[in-house]
């Protein structure tokens, strides 16, 4: 995979919230779909199609990065006194605001 896009590198950005925020909501069904949809977009990303393996790191390494940023989100949201899903959500609009489309979601 050459070096990422603008609109790339905000739809992984996007995605990895998306994974965070089925995290702190918990429900398992919404985790493991926001997963698999995590690793079809690298998938789609790449040159070539991705072996299982690479699958099994790429959600593992999503799975880890989304953890981060839900337990960033939820000190944050402590710290304000919010919910952690407004935090998310905010952190959503900030990727979408500086994207190249200036703030329309990418596709």
């Amino acid at each position: 995979m050459d070096q990422l896009t603008e609109k790339e590198a905000v739809s992984l950005a996007l995605a990895l919230v998306g994974v965070a925020t089925a995290a702190v909501d918990g429900g398992t069904d919404a985790r493991d779909a926001s997963d698999r949809g995590f690793v079809e977009l690298v998938d789609r990303l790449c040159d070539v199609p991705l072996t299982e393996r690479q699958a099994s790191v790429i959600e593992t390494i999503g799975t880890a990065s989304a953890a981060l940023t839900a337990g960033l989100g939820s000190a944050v949201a402590v710290e304000h006194g919010c919910d952690v899903q407004h935090v998310l959500g905010l952190a959503a609009q900030a990727v979408l605001d500086q994207s190249p489309n200036g703030g329309s979601p990418a596709r």
